[in-house]
C-alpha cells in the first residue's frame, strides 16, 4: 500500500502505527519527524517518540536537543518540559555550550516559570549543573543572591562545594571522575 505522511497526519498516523504494531509504518512516520526536526519542536518530538516507544527517534532527537541547547532553552516546549525532561537534557557531557552560565541560567528561567511549584525542583537540577564551574563573579553575585536557591538547604549545599572548589585550589583532585568538574 502506499502511507502519505503529512505534518498534520503524522501524530495520528505514528499512534495507530504503535498501538497496531506496524513497524514500517512507524519507521516511515519516524523518518518523517527526524526530517522535520527543528529546535522549536524537538523536545515534544522526543516525548511523543518516548510514547510510542521509538527509541531510535528519541535518541536522535536528544542528540539534536543537546547540539542545539541554546536555541532549545528559547523556546516554550523547553519551559513547558518536566524537570525530568530538563535533568535528562543537562545532565548530558554532550551538552553544546560556551560555558556552564548558560546551563544555570536555563535551569532558571524554567523554575522562574512558576517558582513555588518548581522551586521544589531546583534542588534535584541543580545537582546536573556544574557549579564549580561557573565563574565566580556568577556565583557570588547570581547563585548565591538568588532567592529561590537560598531557600533550598540542598541547594545551598551544592553551592557551598562550588565555592570550596574556587577558594581551595590545592584541595582540587585533577584526576576526579566526578562529573562536576568536567567541562
Amino acid at each position: 500500500g502506499i502511507l502519505t505522511v503529512t505534518v498534520e497526519n503524522v501524530q495520528d498516523t505514528l499512534a495507530a502505527a504503535s498501538l497496531l504494531q506496524m513497524k514500517q509504518a512507524q519507521e516511515v512516520c519516524c523518518e518523517f519527524l527526524k526530517n522535520h526536526l527543528d529546535v522549536s519542536n524537538c523536545l515534544g518530538v522526543k516525548n511523543f517518540a518516548e510514547l510510542n516507544g521509538c527509541t531510535q527517534l528519541s535518541e536522535v532527537v536528544d542528540s539534536f536537543a543537546r547540539r542545539h541547547f541554546l536555541e532549545v532553552t528559547n523556546t516554550n516546549e523547553f519551559l513547558h518540559s518536566s524537570a525530568e525532561g530538563i535533568a535528562s537534557l543537562i545532565s548530558s557531557n554532550d551538552l553544546n555550550v560556551p560555558r556552564e552560565e548558560v546551563v544555570y541560567a536555563a535551569v532558571m528561567s524554567w523554575v522562574r516559570q512558576d517558582p513555588g511549584e518548581r522551586g521544589q525542583q531546583l534542588p534535584k537540577l541543580l545537582k546536573h549543573v556544574r557549579l564549580p564551574l561557573l565563574t565566580v563573579d556568577c556565583l557570588m553575585n547570581e547563585v548565591d543572591r538568588d532567592p529561590v536557591v537560598k531557600q533550598s538547604a540542598e541547594c545551598r549545599d551544592l553551592l557551598d562545594d562550588a565555592k570550596r572548589y574556587h577558594l581551595m585550589p590545592a584541595d582540587r583532585d585533577i584526576r576526579s571522575t566526578n562529573p562536576c568538574f568536567l567541562p
